[in-house]
């Protein structure tokens, strides 16, 4: 019997915890943390809005999934900012139940944002036409960070040095204040990237971070002597995943080489609190970004996105018509003056 969907019904606040913290591929992007804190920062214009899909062999798997509705009409989103997206689950899935799944969220939820997870191992098997590639660059902790070092280049190891002898020092931070720095360092990163930089972010999205002091949040921050605060980064945590979502860095301190010794740090709190993948998060298109993460020796594992129309509202429909009306009007009142104005004799 060919697999198929059996029922689709809304998943409790309990069902999507469980599958989130039960699923070896979840990532901290597959969690109600992430939907809640996009509801927050969006002011309740994007909502969370999970199901549960029941198949036909018994399986039960969760779409983690968040909603819009405007003008514009009907959006649902598999990964919020881009980010991985997909269904989560305890059981063991295969390339049918993928095939099922992905057919489902393309025809169900219209107008669906859906970045491929790399760390399913069914999206391989996904055939799909319409996915802009892409990539991410992940590190296997599990190897141990000894290990991992030799993979660096020289000039990375070099730089790893450099820091620390500039007295550069790394700590976890925690206090509203050093949340409102590492947002002062980033107005001054979007000033350096300028219109190059792909992505942007209010402050209320990183006032919201603050305000939970989720320890699966970590706000991580590099210190100059007598200066304080030059690089940061973000690091986002689920069971198997450490995964630096996102960053920051003055210029002025770069040949102190913060970043490096930052994300040396990072991976070593990560490796000895026994998570096995470190993920640098898809670079942008920025060639500097992905030769840094090339650094350390990184492995690529792709990352596609979809990104489909969404589904027009009542108010676009009614704005749509009301277009193709007036664009009708239009020929119609052309037509007829050039009528009248032959029948006056005007060539």
């Amino acid at each position: 019997m060919n697999l198929h969907v059996e029922r689709v019904r809304p998943a409790s606040d309990r069902e999507w915890d469980r599958a989130w913290y039960d699923c070896d591929y979840a990532t901290f992007f597959h969690g109600r943390e992430w939907a809640e804190l996009w509801q927050v920062y969006t002011r309740g214009r994007v909502r969370p809005a999970p199901r549960v899909v029941e198949l036909s062999d018994r399986t039960t798997v969760l779409l983690p999934l968040s909603h819009q509705r405007d003008w514009n009409g009907e959006r649902y989103f598999s990964s919020l900012a881009y980010t991985y997206g997909g269904w989560i689950s305890s059981a063991d899935l295969g390339p049918e139940h993928a095939r099922v799944l992905s057919e489902l969220l393309r025809r169900e939820f219209g107008g669906i944002v859906w970045r491929l997870n790399p760390y399913d191992p069914c999206v391989p098997t996904l055939k799909l036409p319409t996915w802009q590639p892409d990539t991410t660059h992940v590190l296997d902790l599990s190897l141990g960070l000894a290990a991992l070092r030799r993979r660096w280049t020289r000039s990375h190891r070099s730089a790893e040095n450099q820091a620390r002898r500039f007295g550069i020092s790394v700590r976890r931070a925690s206090t509203r204040a050093d949340w409102e720095r590492y947002y002062e360092l980033y107005q001054s990163t979007l000033a350096r990237w300028g219109d190059l930089a792909t992505s942007r972010y209010g402050q209320r999205l990183f006032r919201a971070m603050a305000r939970r002091n989720s320890p699966d949040v970590g706000l991580w921050l590099a210190e100059a002597p007598g200066v304080g605060p030059v690089a940061g980064t973000v690091a986002l945590y689920s069971r198997n995943h450490v995964i630096v979502w996102h960053g920051v860095a003055l210029a002025e301190y770069f040949p102190l080489r913060p970043a490096n010794l930052l994300y040396v740090e990072v991976m070593k709190h990560g490796e000895a609190a026994g998570y096995r993948w470190f993920d640098f998060n898809p670079s942008g298109g920025h060639a500097g970004v992905e030769a840094f993460k090339r650094s350390f020796g990184a492995e690529e594992r792709i990352c596609p996105l979809l990104s489909l129309e969404p589904r027009r509202g009542r108010v676009a429909a009614v704005f749509r018509r009301l277009t193709q009306m007036i664009a009708r009007f239009g020929s119609w009142a052309k037509k007829a003056g050039e009528a009248t104005g032959t029948a006056n004799g005007v060539q």
